[in-house]
């Protein structure tokens, strides 16, 4: 918690404009508060857990992935 409350978007712009990136350890965390991300994880299955889309349903002919899984998550 205490690190949300250090992390403010004028002190994370900076470094972003010189370095390019965050720091691997902490980039997911970062661009959680940057994005003010709700985690709110109950409205998350409820919307994933929703048929497919009818536009996304031909995804597989525009998007030809191997891996199945990576596909259904693109869906999602």
């Amino acid at each position: 918690m205490q690190i949300k409350e250090t992390l403010t978007l004028k002190k994370l712009l900076p470094i972003l404009k010189e370095f390019g990136e965050y720091p691997g350890s902490y980039r997911v965390l970062i661009w959680k508060t940057i994005l003010q991300l709700p985690m709110n994880q109950e409205a998350y299955r409820s919307l994933s857990s929703k048929e497919c889309y009818p536009s996304y349903a031909s995804l597989e002919s525009q998007y030809p992935l191997v891996n199945k899984s990576l596909l259904n998550l693109l869906k999602r």
